[in-house]
């Protein structure tokens, strides 16, 4: 779920993160997500349906933003359990022709 309000777009341009989404970020208990290039603000209800655990302390260590995280390992941690809680696609052989 979307914590409303917090969607927002990058100014052209700019390298720095959004103050505005980090403190509402902070304040309501979200985590900061990025899609191409705008932010959005999420609540636990949607890491887990990523298949994430929100009470995972590797969030607390990515600062909860996964645009700019406070440790890297965090970030590349958390998706290395994104992945792995996918759906394996069957594999493609020439006998499936």
């Amino acid at each position: 779920m979307l914590v409303p309000g917090v969607w927002t777009a990058r100014s052209a341009g700019s390298t720095e993160p959004l103050d505005d989404s980090r403190g509402s970020e902070a304040s309501s208990d979200g985590y900061l997500l990025a899609y191409k290039r705008q932010y959005v603000v999420v609540d636990r209800y949607f890491i887990e349906s990523l298949g994430l655990d929100p009470l995972d302390p590797d969030w607390e260590d990515l600062g909860f933003d996964w645009v700019r995280p406070k440790h890297v390992a965090a970030r590349s941690r958390l998706y290395a359990k994104l992945v792995a809680c996918q759906p394996r696609e069957a594999a493609w052989t020439t006998r499936d022709v």
